[in-house]
C-alpha cells in the first residue's frame, strides 16, 4: 500500500477543502507513474488525493475512497511518502492562503527511489503470454506475445495487434479510432511522420505498446482530465535494456531487377534525454515485407519510387520535469515514376461518353523540414514556444494521350489508343469525338515558416485557468509550368496547338492568429472554456500566361525563348490581392455526472460563433473586380453525450462545419488555360454546411478470454453543397466548368468490428469487420445547348472482412479474406445501373525452424468483377516469402526476400460520383528477390 503521512507542525482550521490535496508519485529510475491496486484490483496511477482516507494526522491510500476534509487554514506540514521496495521520501509543505473558490491544492510530484536490492532464492515461473490487457483506461499490447520474423521493424509488430490497422501514409487506427500521435516512451518522435518510426525502429526493442488518451498541460494545471485537452495516442515503450545507452541498427541489401535498400537507425537514450539519427535509401517503396497480412493490397504502393531519407530527432528535459526542449529535422528526396491507364465514363443526358487515357509522369521531389519547441512547466504555470520551417523543390515532367468516344468498346485502353494514334481508325475512328496529346513540365519551390507561443497559469487561490496563444505563418510559392496541347476534333476536322509557359510569382501569403483562453472550473465535475480569438490573412498572387505558339520560333519545349514576354496573353493572366479578418468566440463545455459506482455520464458541447470579413481585388484582362463579403456563421464542433456502464461505452454526437465560398470563384471571368476544361466564375454562391450525426458503441471484456466489439453509425448531409458542375459540348468534348450550390448530398455508414481470443491457451484469435455505406451524390451537368441540370447517383457498398489466426509457440498461421460489393444507380433516363465486386483472400504464416531460421510468407488472391475494361476483370495470385537466419550472438540477421513470385501484382482503383465513373490502372514494382543483412548493437551504461 502507498502510504502518505501528513504531520501537522502548526495551524489547523475548522473549514475544509472539498477535494483536498493531490500529488503524483513517480519512479526516479524510469520517470513513470507508480501503479497501485485500485478498487477493482486493477492497477491505477498513484495519484494521491485526500478524499481517499484520513486517519489521525495522516492520509493513507485505501482501496475504497471515503470522504475526508482537509483544513482550510495557514499551516506548516511535513508529508512522508512510502511504498514497498522504495525509499521513504519527506516533503515539506507550507500553506499561506486558500481562495474562496479553491477546492483542491496540487502538490509537487514526489519521486521515489528504489530501495537497495537483496538477493532472493531462485524461482521458476511459467505463464502463458497475454496479447493485450486493460490497465486503467489504457489498452496495452504485450510485444513478446507476437511472433515476428527476424529483422522485423515496428510496422510488422503494429500490424499484428488485434483491432489495429495501418493505412496509407502511416495513419494508425485502433478499433476504428484514429491515433493522433505515435510516441516513443511517452514523448513525441518525429512528430507528424509515423512512417519514420514504423519503418526504422526494430521490433526487438519493444516491450509493449500502450494506447490511451493523453491529456495536455491545461489538464495538468487543472489537475483534472479536460476533454478538449487530449490526444488519442499510441505509445511505444522500449524494453528495460534499451531504456538507457546506445542502440544501433544497420541494414543493407541488394536484389534482382536492380533493387537495393539501406537503412540506419541510431539512438542514444536516457530517462530524460534522447538523440536519434536515421537514414535510408531504397528503390523498393520500403514498406513492403513478406508475411505481413495487410502489406500487399492491389491499391497500395503504386508507382516506382527511389527514396533517400535522413533525419535527426532530439529531446532533453530537466530532472524535475520543469522544462523540456525537443525537435526534429528531416531531409527526403524522392524520384517517382508513375504510369497509369484510365477509363472514364461521363454520365450525360444526351448519352454517355467514354474516355481512354494513358499517362506517364517522372518527378523529383526534395523536402527539408525542421520543427523545434521549448516548454517551461513551473508549478501552476506553463509556457511553450515553437518553430517550424518547411522547404520543397519539386520538378515534374510527363505527358499523356487520350481519346474520347461516343460509344463504349470492349478492347483494352492501350489497344484502342494505339489504333487511333497510328491512323488505323476502323470502327474506333467512326466514334471518335477528340484526341488530345499533352506534354507538361513543372519546376516549383515552396517555403513555409511559422512560429507559435502559448501559455497557461492557474489563477491564484482559484481552480480556474487563464491562458494565451499567438501564431504566425509565412508561405511563399514560385513555379514555372510549360504545357503543350495538341488537340484534334473529329466532327469538325479542326485542330489546335497550344504551347504555354506559366510564370507564377510572386505568390506570398501570411497569417496571424492570437487569442486568450479562460477555463472556468465551476465544480469538480464541470468546466467551461471561453476562447475569444482573431485571425488575419493576407495574400498576393501574380500568374502570367505566355502563348509561345504565337512566336515565330518557340524553341525546344521546356526552354524559354529570349522574346517570350512578347507572347503574354493578358486575357489569361491574373493578379490578385486578398485579405481577411476573422473574429470568433470558441466555447467548450463539459460536465461529468457519476450515476452509480459503475455508471457515469459525460456531456460535452463545443462550437464557435464566427464573423468573417473578406476582400479580394482581382484583375484579369479587361476584368477588374473588387469583391467584399461578410459572413456570420455558427459552427458546432461536437455536441452530445458519452455514457459509460461497466465494460460498455455509448457515444452520441452532432457536428456542423462551414465551407466558405472561395472569393476567386465569385469573379466573372473565363479561365481557358486548359483548352479541354474551361472554368467560369459564378458571382452568386452561398456557403455550404456539412452536418454529421454519429453514434458509437464499444465494449471490452477482460476476462478469461479477452474480446472487444464496436459499432459505428454515421450520417452526413451537406446543405448548399459547393460542386464544380460542367456543360459538355458533344461536338468537341470540351467541358465548361462553374461552381454551383446544390442539395441532396448525403451519406450513411454503418460498421461493426469484433476481436476475440479463444482456446485453452488463447491460441486462436478471430477478427471480423463489417461495413455498409449508402449515399447520394448530387451534381450539376449540362449537355450541349441544354441548361445545366441537377443529376444524382446513389451508391451502395457492402464489405466484409474476416481474419482467423492460430498460434502455437512462436509459430502462427492466419487465414484472411475481404469482399467488397458496390452498386450504382442514377436518376437520368438511359442510365445504365452497374455493380462491381472485389475479393481478397489468402493466408499468412510464420514458422520457426531449427538453427534460428524463420520462414514467413503470404499468399493472396485478388478477384475483380464488374469493371468496364475486361482486362481488369481477373483473378491474380500474389505470393511473397522471406527466410531469415539469426547468427548466434544476436547481432547479425541475414534475410532473403522474394516479392510477387508469380508475377501477377497489379494496382486498380475505382470511383463513382454523379459526374461519372473512373477506373485507373497504375504501375507497381516488378517481381524481384533481395538478400539483405542486418546488424544490431546495444551498449548500456556501466552500473554504479
Amino acid at each position: 500500500m502507498l502510504t502518505i503521512l501528513m504531520h501537522v507542525k502548526e495551524g489547523f482550521g475548522n473549514t475544509y477543502l472539498d477535494k483536498g490535496l493531490t500529488m503524483t508519485v513517480t519512479d526516479a529510475a524510469t520517470g513513470d507513474t507508480i501503479m497501485i491496486p485500485g478498487a477493482d484490483g486493477k492497477p491505477v496511477p498513484a495519484v494521491f488525493d485526500a478524499s481517499q482516507r484520513y486517519v489521525g494526522q495522516h492520509w493513507s491510500t485505501g482501496v475504497y475512497p471515503v470522504d475526508v476534509k482537509v483544513p482550510r487554514a495557514k499551516g506548516r506540514y511535513i508529508i512522508l511518502v512510502s511504498y514497498p521496495e522504495y525509499e521513504t521520501e519527506e516533503v515539506p509543505l507550507v500553506i499561506e492562503h486558500i481562495g474562496s473558490r479553491e477546492n483542491e491544492r496540487k502538490l509537487p510530484d514526489v519521486t521515489l527511489y528504489k530501495a537497495r536490492s537483496r538477493k532472493l532464492d531462485e524461482v521458476t515461473v511459467t505463464a502463458s503470454k497475454v496479447k493485450f490487457y486493460h490497465k486503467g483506461d489504457t489498452l496495452v499490447y504485450n510485444a513478446d506475445a507476437f511472433s515476428l520474423a527476424h529483422g522485423s521493424m515496428l510496422d510488422a509488430l503494429v500490424e499484428q495487434l488485434p483491432g489495429v490497422e495501418i493505412r496509407e501514409g502511416g495513419q494508425i487506427y485502433v478499433n476504428g479510432k484514429y491515433v493522433e500521435s505515435l510516441m516513443l516512451n511517452g514523448k513525441d518522435f518525429f512528430k507528424g511522420d509515423n512512417t519514420l518510426m514504423l519503418n526504422n525502429l526494430g521490433a526487438y526493442t519493444v516491450k509493449d505498446i500502450a494506447v490511451y488518451d493523453k491529456y495536455g498541460e491545461t489538464s495538468r494545471l487543472a489537475n483534472r482530465q479536460l476533454e478538449n485537452d487530449k490526444q488519442y495516442v499510441m505509445d511505444v515503450r522500449l524494453k528495460k535494456e534499451y531504456a538507457k545507452g546506445y542502440i544501433l541498427n544497420l541494414e543493407a541489401g541488394g536484389g534482382t531487377s536492380s533493387r537495393y535498400m539501406g537503412r540506419m537507425f541510431g539512438m542514444w537514450f536516457t530517462n530524460r534525454s534522447r538523440l536519434t539519427l536515421i537514414g535510408a535509401v531504397n528503390n523498393v517503396n520500403d514498406s513492403r515485407q513478406p508475411g505481413k497480412t495487410s502489406s500487399w493490397t492491389m491499391t497500395r504502393n503504386p508507382g516506382d519510387f527511389r527514396t533517400k531519407t535522413g533525419g535527426l530527432d532530439y529531446m532533453v528535459s530537466a530532472e524535475d520535469g520543469k522544462w523540456e526542449t525537443s525537435g526534429n529535422t528531416t531531409i527526403e528526396h524522392t524520384r517517382a515514376l508513375n504510369t497509369s491507364t484510365t477509363d472514364r465514363t461521363n454520365f450525360l443526358s444526351g448519352g454517355d461518353t467514354y474516355e481512354r487515357i494513358m499517362s506517364r509522369q517522372l518527378g523529383h521531389d526534395l523536402k527539408i523540414s525542421t520543427s523545434n519547441g521549448f516548454s517551461l512547466k513551473p508549478e501552476g504555470k506553463s509556457l511553450h514556444i515553437g518553430q517550424s520551417l518547411n522547404y520543397r523543390k519539386d520538378d515534374q515532367r510527363g505527358g499523356s494521350f487520350s481519346a474520347a468516344f461516343n460509344r463504349e468498346f470492349e478492347e483494352s485502353t492501350r489497344k484502342i489508343l494505339e489504333y487511333v494514334y497510328s491512323g488505323q481508325t476502323g470502327s474506333f475512328g467512326d466514334h471518335v469525338i477528340n484526341t488530345v496529346l499533352n506534354e507538361n513540365l513543372h519546376r516549383g519551390h515552396t517555403l513555409d515558416a511559422g512560429g507559435n507561443i502559448s501559455g497557461n497559469m492557474k489563477m491564484p487561490y482559484s481552480p480556474d485557468l487563464l491562458g494565451f496563444f499567438a501564431y504566425g505563418n509565412y508561405k511563399e510559392k514560385r513555379y514555372d509550368d510549360f504545357r503543350l496541347y495538341d488537340i484534334n476534333f473529329a466532327e469538325t476536322g479542326s485542330s489546335t496547338v497550344d504551347n504555354q509557359y506559366i510564370r507564377n510569382r510572386p505568390d506570398r501569403e501570411h497569417e496571424l492568429n492570437a487569442g486568450i483562453t479562460y477555463n472556468y472550473l465551476y465544480s469538480p465535475e464541470g468546466s467551461l472554456e471561453v476562447k475569444p480569438c482573431w485571425t488575419y490573412r493576407h495574400s498576393r498572387r501574380n500568374s502570367a500566361l505566355y502563348r509561345l505558339d504565337r512566336l515565330s520560333d518557340a524553341g525546344m519545349f521546356g526552354n524559354l525563348p529570349a522574346d517570350y514576354k512578347a507572347a503574354l496573353d493578358p486575357d489569361q493572366s491574373n493578379v490578385s490581392h486578398e485579405y481577411s479578418n476573422t473574429t470568433q468566440a470558441i466555447l467548450f463545455w463539459m460536465h461529468n455526472k457519476k450515476l452509480t459506482e459503475s455508471k457515469q455520464m459525460r456531456l460535452t458541447a463545443s462550437g464557435a460563433i464566427k464573423v468573417d470579413w473578406r476582400h479580394l481585388d482581382y484583375r484579369q484582362g479587361a476584368t477588374n473586380s473588387a469583391i467584399s463579403r461578410r459572413d456570420a456563421e455558427i459552427e458546432i464542433g461536437q455536441a452530445g453525450a458519452t455514457y459509460m456502464a461497466g465494460t460498455n461505452t455509448f457515444k452520441l454526437f452532432y457536428n456542423r462545419h462551414i465551407d466558405y465560398v472561395p472569393l476567386n470563384r465569385l469573379v466573372d471571368i473565363t479561365d481557358s488555360r486548359d483548352p479541354m476544361n474551361i472554368f467560369r466564375g459564378a458571382p452568386s454562391l452561398k456557403n455550404a454546411a456539412t452536418n454529421g450525426l454519429n453514434f458509437q458503441w464499444m465494449k471490452m471484456v477482460w476476462g478469461r478470454h479477452r474480446w472487444s466489439e464496436n459499432v459505428d453509425l454515421n450520417f452526413r448531409w451537406i446543405d448548399n453543397a459547393l460542386v464544380s458542375g460542367y456543360t459538355y459540348d458533344p461536338a468537341t468534348g470540351v467541358r465548361t466548368y462553374s461552381m454551383y450550390n446544390t442539395s441532396g448530398n448525403w451519406q450513411g455508414t454503418a460498421s461493426h468490428g469484433f476481436n476475440k481470443n479463444f482456446g485453452p491457451t488463447d491460441q486462436f484469435s478471430v477478427g471480423a469487420n463489417t461495413d455498409a455505406t449508402y449515399g447520394k451524390s448530387a451534381d450539376m451537368v449540362g449537355y450541349g445547348e441544354a441548361a445545366v441540370e441537377r443529376t444524382w447517383v446513389k451508391n451502395l457498398t457492402l464489405g466484409q472482412g474476416l481474419k482467423l489466426t492460430y498460434m502455437k509457440g512462436r509459430n502462427y498461421i492466419t487465414l484472411n479474406g475481404r469482399v467488397d460489393w458496390r452498386d450504382t444507380r442514377g436518376n437520368r433516363d438511359g442510365f445504365n445501373n452497374f455493380s462491381a465486386t472485389t475479393l481478397q483472400y489468402g493466408l499468412t504464416g510464420l514458422v520457426n525452424l531449427p538453427k534460428s531460421i524463420t520462414l514467413s510468407t503470404d499468399l493472396t488472391a485478388y478477384t475483380r468483377r464488374g469493371y468496364s475494361d475486361p482486362s481488369l476483370n481477373t483473378t491474380d495470385v500474389v505470393w511473397n516469402a522471406r527466410i531469415s537466419y539469426a547468427i548466434p550472438g544476436g547481432k547479425w540477421v541475414i534475410m532473403l526476400d522474394g516479392f510477387d513470385l508469380l508475377h501477377q501484382l497489379s494496382n486498380v482503383s475505382y470511383n463513382v460520383n454523379a459526374q461519372g465513373r473512373t477506373e485507373t490502372y497504375t504501375n507497381v514494382l516488378p517481381r524481384y528477390a533481395m538478400l539483405h543483412v542486418q546488424y544490431r548493437l546495444n551498449i548500456q551504461p556501466k552500473k554504479r
